[in-house]
């Protein structure tokens, strides 16, 4: 790999939750700081240093929809078109 080269985040992986939606598998402490109030999503992602890229990461990581993510506007066309299929059972 060359010195300059950016690495790209991962897709983390799908599967369908009980209401037939979707989702990303969340990350268990993503979803302890946003649940518990430590961390203000809103306040987090307004900040001007974080990459689109980093912010289609953190959703998610955070379990959102597959097709919600797909309308986020840090979310590019491509970044959407690389999500896998759905490669969980239901919960």
């Amino acid at each position: 790999m060359s010195t300059g080269a950016r690495l790209k985040h991962p897709n983390q992986p799908t599967y369908v939750d009980r209401h037939g939606v979707r989702r990303f598998k969340a990350n268990a402490i993503i979803e302890h700081l946003l649940y518990t109030g430590a961390i203000d999503l809103n306040r987090l992602l307004a900040l001007i240093q974080f990459t689109d890229d980093d912010r289609a990461q953190f959703a998610q990581l955070s379990g959102y929809s597959v097709s919600g993510c797909g309308d986020l506007s840090y979310v590019t066309d491509a970044k959407y078109a690389s999500v896998p299929e759905s490669d969980g059972d239901a919960v």
